[in-house]
């Protein structure tokens, strides 16, 4: 991927994006949203399948600002390669307990403008594949 170097650094950002509290994820990646540079991508991706696999073993969401802030940062940039984490989320999300439907709204909105209905067939096959242990899944590396 090509940098751009009139962007802002994100690296202090995405070091926050491992913060323990919640509060210091959520303002990382809404920061890293409009810093706008295309290295968050991974990071960001990243914590939003953290957030879901809190999801996946309590059933809902713990941290839902961090998740709606992770969307719209990935949202704005708008990288093919979050497609895979926001149907992830959306797969996780509606099989939990206490579905927030305005959360869910916000990924399929994301889903949507990142990469259009083709892309997002393609991240559901890799959700599938992930889930039956072919692949594994990116950003958790």
């Amino acid at each position: 991927m090509e940098t751009n170097s009139d962007l802002p650094d994100p690296s202090l950002y995405i070091g926050r994006l491992t913060a323990e509290d919640a509060f210091f994820r959520e303002a990382a990646a809404w920061s890293l949203g409009e810093i706008g540079n295309p290295r968050a991508v991974g990071p960001l991706a990243g914590l939003l399948l953290r957030e879901m696999s809190t999801v996946e073993r309590g059933g809902y969401i713990a941290h839902a600002e961090v998740v709606r802030a992770c969307v719209e940062a990935l949202r704005r940039l708008g990288s093919p390669d979050s497609l895979y984490a926001l149907v992830k989320a959306l797969c996780v999300l509606t099989r939990s307990r206490g579905v927030d439907e305005e959360t869910v709204m916000e990924i399929v909105e994301a889903l949507n403008e990142v990469g259009g209905p083709n892309a997002v067939r393609e991240a559901a096959d890799k959700v599938v594949r992930c889930a039956r242990g072919k692949t594994s899944p990116p950003g958790l590396h």
